[in-house]
């Protein structure tokens, strides 16, 4: 099972990532579970997503148009934001804007190339939970957030409800 630091505790995941199938069908999505999915597998399945009790997150790719998302904000309780490389910092310019300018309450998710001196940035810019690779953990992770006693930007912690 994937590991998160969800709000400075290291867990195990309780989402679960769905696919679409190989012919594009959506699996059937367990009661109650907590399931996130792609933008375009979402878009495709609205009525499928419509229909599952448990709690749905989405993952979003750096270039998207935020004001495509934002009819069906409320709909989510996660956010996945993608950092693809070490060179790309799109996605923290996402969480901001998600929940400064949309309004977002719900988990942001940092996926992707997360690493240790870029966590305490992420918290900053409005990440709540950050996936790691379990062999990649390490005891000291959590005091990456700890390590900047000085930040040069303003904060942006969600005052979300206490999602998954």
């Amino acid at each position: 099972m994937p590991l998160i630091i969800n709000r400075q505790w290291v867990q195990n995941d309780p989402w679960t990532r769905v696919e679409a199938d190989t012919d594009g069908g959506l699996p059937r999505l367990e009661p109650l579970s907590a399931v996130w999915l792609s933008w375009t597998t979402f878009d495709q399945h609205r009525a499928a997503c419509d229909e599952h009790p448990g709690p749905l997150g989405i993952e979003i790719s750096n270039d998207m148009d935020l004001a495509l998302l934002e009819p069906d904000l409320s709909r989510f309780a996660m956010i996945a934001l993608t950092f693809p490389s070490v060179a790309d910092g799109r996605a923290f310019s996402l969480a901001k804007l998600l929940r400064q300018l949309y309004g977002f309450e719900g988990q942001l998710r940092a996926v992707g190339y997360v690493t240790r001196d870029r966590l305490p940035f992420m918290e900053r810019c409005g990440f709540d939970a950050m996936t790691l690779t379990e062999s990649l953990v390490s005891a000291d992770d959590i005091a990456a957030f700890s390590e900047i006693s000085q930040p040069y930007q303003q904060r942006n912690d969600c005052a979300h409800k206490d999602a998954l």
